[in-house]
């Protein structure tokens, strides 16, 4: 229930901030474990998480459609012991939320990676013996 009231409370603020004058400081693009108001707390991209921070419990993410707090919010998560942790964060989701996930920081660009050299063409064979003589 207190999630429910905070991140409601939190995005209510954050809308009514955008239209004060206020300045508002750019999104943050490296976070801690906690809930993060995309576009606004945090900006939307892909993410590496440094890692499960308790060996028990493991680390646990999810990006949500809203602050209702109900199950129909989630749009995907996961709980996972890995020592890294990929997300994609879209401009369409309103929150995201991490719990024992370590340090998020964006990912490195990918890289693209380079074809190979086309092989060259196989050498034609060369004309079978005529069995009628030349």
């Amino acid at each position: 229930m207190f999630r429910k009231v905070s991140l409601t409370a939190a995005l209510t603020l954050a809308i009514a901030g955008l239209g004060s004058g206020i300045a508002n400081a750019a999104p943050a693009t490296s976070f801690g474990d906690g809930d993060y108001i995309v576009g606004v707390d945090i900006a939307p991209g892909t993410y590496v998480g440094s890692g499960t921070v308790d060996d028990i419990m493991g680390c646990y993410w999810e990006r949500l459609s809203g602050t209702s707090g109900e199950y129909e919010d989630i749009i995907a998560m996961d709980y996972t012991h890995s020592p890294k942790v990929i997300v994609t964060i879209k401009p369409t989701d309103v929150v995201f939320s991490s719990t024992d996930c370590g340090t998020w920081t964006p990912a490195p660009a990918a890289r693209p990676q380079a074809r190979p050299a086309p092989a060259a063409p196989a050498p034609e064979p060369a004309p079978a013996p005529s069995i009628f003589g030349s």
